[in-house]
């Protein structure tokens, strides 16, 4: 079953990113906008682990942008 939900950036008060043994195998994770009302959370199921940073950023404004991790160059 598949849901869509509308968030509104001031209402995501925190993110929280979980992985099963399967997920982190498959380079999957499970990203959850914690919300101060209604349900406390909406769950993004299955989504790239290397894209979880730069959504919950993109998803929250400014304040998340300190979770991204600093790019890190080979050398």
């Amino acid at each position: 079953m598949r849901e869509q939900t509308v968030l509104e950036r001031r209402a995501v008060i925190g993110w929280q990113v979980r992985q099963s043994w399967f997920q982190r195998r498959d380079g999957l994770a499970t990203l959850t906008a914690c919300v101060g009302a209604g349900t406390g959370g909406y769950a993004a199921v299955d989504m790239a682990a290397a894209e979880v940073a730069a959504f919950a950023a993109a998803a929250s404004g400014p304040w998340a942008s300190a979770l991204t991790p600093p790019a890190t160059t080979a050398g």
